[in-house]
């Protein structure tokens, strides 16, 4: 028969093999003595994880360092900002694209596909036979900003497709200033801007609006 894992405290069965206390206890902090929950070996402040030796706190708010007694080694934090990092690499994610060089965002983009809201977009475009052209997939850049669609009579407009829940909650960037930073570069080179939400791409009249 195989071995019935049990919660150290309470002896309760428990389905995960790994686990050493179960749900109850571990919320409760029933065993909080030196054998159950540590403490931070910093501000002596209760972790409620096992496999922990400091509290969320020290661990985040400190700078990573051999002089921090929270660092507990591994890669002290961006080698260009030096923003803490909680995974093993040289750079934080935004310097690390900054490092990358346009051709491996040309390749990178190449393997893109067209979203459905650009798609909605250049269907109107085909229909009506509107001056602009997809170049999302990285074959246009300004600087290293790659713009969704671009005029091609000649005037220098550029048009940004965009989903106010993706940028707000997946990508953690207010859509205000990713607007106003984009558009400060690309007027840079004498480049205007069209901005169409997710929202005006589901009438065919709002993006008419906006493109001509």
């Amino acid at each position: 028969m195989p071995k019935i894992n049990r919660c150290q405290n309470c002896k309760k069965e428990l389905k995960d093999k790994r686990s050493k206390y179960c749900r109850i206890c571990f919320l409760e902090n029933v065993k909080n003595t030196a054998k159950g929950f540590p403490f931070c070996k910093s501000c002596n402040k209760r972790v409620h994880d096992f496999y922990s030796i400091y509290c969320r706190n020290c661990w985040k708010n400190n700078t990573f360092g051999k002089d921090n007694p929270c660092w507990r080694g591994g890669k002290p934090g961006c080698i260009d900002c030096g923003k803490l990092i909680f995974y093993t690499s040289k750079r934080c994610r935004s310097c690390d694209q900054k490092s990358r060089s346009s051709d491996y965002w040309k390749k990178v983009l190449r393997r893109r596909k067209k979203s459905k809201l650009e798609q909605r977009v250049e269907f109107v475009i085909k229909k009506h036979n509107l001056p602009y052209k997809f170049v999302g997939n990285g074959k246009f850049f300004i600087e290293r900003k790659n713009p969704d669609f671009i005029n091609i009579n000649g005037e220098k407009t550029a048009v940004e497709v965009y989903c106010r829940t993706q940028k707000e909650n997946v990508r953690k960037i207010s859509v205000k200033k990713w607007k106003n930073d984009r558009a400060k570069l690309f007027a840079k080179y004498g480049w205007n801007i069209i901005f169409i939400e997710d929202w005006q791409t589901n009438k065919e009249k709002n993006i008419l609006k906006l493109l001509t």
